[in-house]
């Protein structure tokens, strides 16, 4: 009786264990593939629990185990926490030769050198402190299971919801000709005027090897919106977001994502559909998904990282990042194979999440060590590891362009652009924001964009034009499609609130 009672009262390491999962799920709805939770949370159980019994082993104390497990779970993972709340409310080291992390790390492990000591002395009492200790994490769980169960119940009618937006077939007998096109969306890449206002980078460069290979780059080009699951839905579906059918994600949830227009009317055309892997889902209507993520190396496992013990060590590590440098350069290099891969034109979608952190490359591709390895991290005050990455993208952009136009039979459109720009001025870190204002919302606006048009008069492409209208201008031109163009609207949201948005198209884009 007393074994069973003892397997009773130690319930905390395992709960414990669930919180940091939990908690991100909670912070993440929208971002979260759910699948990749459910390995992180085998992973953390599995390391819990052979943690309990290793200790066990030796203290020959299920109770004072699990004390001693619960404390080192609790530590591990509110790192992250404890380094957001110190550098919020006071702590200020950005005029000092040294981080967070220098005062941050000796206070870990002096806490849990302390909470050994403690768990150590306790003889007579050690019941009530594990009872104590399950009641705190119940109340942890209890305050967050509810938020994460009424989220996927309110989205189990998602099968009931289609992509009926006003799509047209056309009819593949008028078409005499049918260009592969390449869609490479820069994660992250902002106009030239905000590179040289807040990065203090002269792009021009790079924006004249690209004019001088034929590309249109417009002097002003801004998102429709500022949010990657929103902008990328609206891009892909030539329409703005309907806010009582569109699910804010970048998977098989956002049905507008994954059977998405233009998908949908270029495979009607016996168009070859390919998918570049994004970091948090692909459409399954694509025929293709090349580099894909890795199972062991993920968002969510990165996010986890980042908020725990581990983060401020990872950075010496070169090969914390290579899954995610593989993935970079695999899309670059993919997208110079695919010419002569089909006996059909194809439509290639690339997501590239660069410049975007972390900060994996150094301005020539070389290995760079990131403190961050989740893309929704706090690493935007360090400006020269973006521009580093703006100039190895840049690289990577004018190699992959000449190999495409000099392997392509026929003319190729290629369309690139930033899905939307960086929030410097927004504050917060992360996805988080606190600082809004006309000029944060206009540098988060602010994009790059350049289009290859083949034989197609400059003008139709207009000073002002946003992505919700490209695709109409492609089909239009190119495949014999009968589109209007919409009015080029700017909305602002926070990822906390996609769906609550707000037209600030006068602030972004005045009327001249």
């Amino acid at each position: 009786m007393k074994f069973k009672l003892e397997q009773i009262l130690t319930l905390h390491p395992i709960l414990f264990s669930l919180f940091p999962i939990l908690w991100i799920i909670t912070l993440n709805f929208n971002e979260i593939i759910f699948l990749d939770a459910m390995f992180s949370l085998l992973i953390i159980l599995g390391i819990t629990i052979l943690s309990w019994l290793f200790l066990n082993l030796f203290l020959k104390n299920k109770l004072k185990s699990g004390l001693f497990t619960s404390l080192g779970l609790i530590l591990f993972f509110s790192y992250g926490y404890f380094i957001n709340t110190t550098s919020q409310i006071g702590i200020d080291v950005n005029t000092l030769p040294f981080s967070h992390h220098t005062y941050a790390v000796p206070i870990y492990f002096l806490i849990l050198f302390f909470g050994i000591f403690t768990i150590i002395r306790i003889k007579k009492h050690l019941r009530n402190v594990t009872t104590f200790t399950n009641i705190i994490a119940i109340a942890l769980i209890a305050m967050l299971l509810p938020n994460v169960v009424s989220y996927l119940f309110e989205n189990q009618s998602i099968d009931s919801v289609t992509n009926d937006l006003n799509y047209r077939i056309l009819h593949e007998p008028e078409l005499s000709d049918k260009p592969n096109i390449y869609y490479i969306l820069l994660d992250e890449y902002t106009s030239d005027e905000i590179l040289s206002e807040i990065y203090n980078y002269d792009n021009k460069d790079f924006l004249s090897k690209l004019t001088q290979r034929g590309f249109y780059i417009p002097s002003d080009a801004y998102t429709n919106y500022v949010t990657s699951p929103l902008a990328i839905t609206a891009n892909l579906n030539m329409q703005y977001i309907d806010t009582e059918k569109t699910i804010p994600t970048l998977n098989g949830e956002n049905i507008f994502f994954n059977h998405n227009q233009i998908m949908q009317i270029l495979k009607s055309l016996n168009y070859t559909i390919v998918n570049m892997g994004l970091e948090y889902g692909y459409p399954e209507i694509a025929d293709y998904q090349l580099c894909p993520t890795s199972m062991f190396v993920n968002q969510f496992h990165n996010t986890l990282i980042d908020g725990s013990l581990w983060q401020p060590f990872s950075k010496f590590f070169v090969t914390a990042g290579d899954s995610q440098r593989d993935r970079v350069n695999c899309k670059f290099s993919e997208l110079t194979n695919l010419e002569n891969s089909f006996d059909s034109p194809f439509f290639v979608f690339s997501h590239i999440m660069s410049p975007h952190p972390p900060y994996l490359f150094g301005p020539n591709g070389e290995s760079s060590n990131p403190e961050f390895l989740s893309i929704g991290a706090a690493s935007w005050d360090d400006k020269s590891g973006y521009v580093n990455q703006v100039q190895y993208v840049n690289k990577k952009v004018i190699e992959t362009i000449d190999k495409i136009l000099l392997e392509s039979d026929s003319s190729p459109v290629i369309i690139i652009q930033g899905d939307h720009g960086t929030p410097t001025q927004l504050g917060g870190g992360g996805l988080r924001w606190n600082n809004i204002n006309d000029d944060s919302i206009i540098e988060r606006a602010s994009i790059f964009s350049a289009y290859y048009l083949p034989n197609l008069n400059s003008e139709v492409i207009y000073e002002g034009i946003t992505p919700v209208n490209f695709f109409r201008i492609v089909l239009n031109n190119y495949l014999n499609g009968n589109y209007d163009l919409l009015e080029d609207k700017i909305y602002f949201s926070t990822y906390q609130d996609m769906l609550n948005f707000t037209d600030v198209t006068s602030i972004v884009s005045p009327p001249r």
